[in-house]
């Protein structure tokens, strides 16, 4: 396994709709999010949770977004460690391109696919367990 680089354009192949409907996607979480804690401060808007009562893989995504909007970096992370982690790498990636001109990949040869997909669904079902213990 090893990271590669390869030139591509400045600018990330978004295209702009899938930027504007990102955008409307946050903007109506906010909203949605807003509006259900001023009605009732305990309130859940996940859906999985209020069928199961038991709060899904990503829940505590908006509390870590709105802790990164205030600064809470720390906070961030204490309310979804996985999401959290997947977006800073996610923005990594997008910075580096934009002030470099490079992507960012990582190449896994076959023999080694199972293993790290292995490897992201044992991560992603600790952090589910954590959220459900610690913070939902």
């Amino acid at each position: 396994m090893r990271i590669e680089l390869y030139r591509s354009g400045r600018r990330p192949g978004f295209p702009a709709w899938a930027l504007l409907v990102f955008a409307l996607w946050v903007g109506l979480g906010y909203v949605a999010t807003h509006l259900a804690r001023r009605a009732d401060p305990g309130a859940s808007i996940c859906l999985f949770r209020s069928v199961t009562g038991v709060p899904c893989p990503t829940c505590g995504s908006t509390r870590s977004a709105e802790c990164v909007l205030r600064g809470d970096v720390a906070g961030a992370f204490r309310n979804q460690p996985f999401m959290f982690t997947a977006g800073v790498v996610w923005l990594a990636a997008i910075l580096f391109q934009v002030a470099f001109a490079r992507r960012v990949r990582l190449a896994v040869p076959p023999s080694a696919r199972k293993l790290l997909w292995g490897l992201l669904a044992a991560l992603f079902l600790a952090n589910w367990l954590y959220v459900i213990r610690c913070v939902g």
